[in-house]
């Protein structure tokens, strides 16, 4: 893949030092940024599914021991994944991705769309994502109790 363009990296950036400032000294899990690799593999599948989003988070429970080296895949989804489109891809083919991150078990998705300035948020059972715009702010529901994130900070 080619590097990321400018505001990409910025977002990117952005996303995962606020939640790592708000997860870390909470002892809420782990945030991975720069689209490490989870692997979603279903028991019988014939070919891997491993997905990397660009900011995850991973609830405490579920982070890998210490006796783990660190060098594979996470196993399973995150709680979180965060994916910020670029300016060629399109609503059908980022909603794609976040149905899959859901159906493999991820609690929510953020799709960050940084040329509108909007958040599609994704959750499981709902069919259509809730689209937040720049008055609106981001929660961690219960995910991530307590984390808010306005949009206007984000985009700023």
């Amino acid at each position: 893949m080619p590097p990321l363009k400018e505001r990409h990296g910025y977002l990117q950036s952005e996303i995962g030092g606020t939640l790592r400032a708000y997860v870390k000294p909470r002892g809420l899990g782990r945030v991975y940024v720069g689209r490490t690799g989870f692997d979603l593999t279903l028991p019988g599948e014939p070919v891997a599914t491993v997905l990397g989003a660009d900011v995850a988070f991973l609830r405490a429970e579920r982070v890998p021991s210490e006796n783990h080296d660190g060098d594979g895949y996470v196993a399973g989804p995150p709680d979180l994944a965060v994916e910020i489109a670029a300016p060629s891809q399109l609503q059908p083919e980022m909603g794609a991705k976040a149905w899959l991150w859901l159906q493999r078990g991820a609690c929510f998705v953020w799709v960050v769309w940084p040329t509108r300035r909007q958040v599609d948020v994704w959750t499981s059972g709902q069919e259509v994502p809730m689209t937040l715009n720049i008055g609106d702010t981001l929660d961690g529901a219960d995910v991530l109790p307590g984390f808010t994130y306005a949009l206007a900070d984000l985009f700023a």
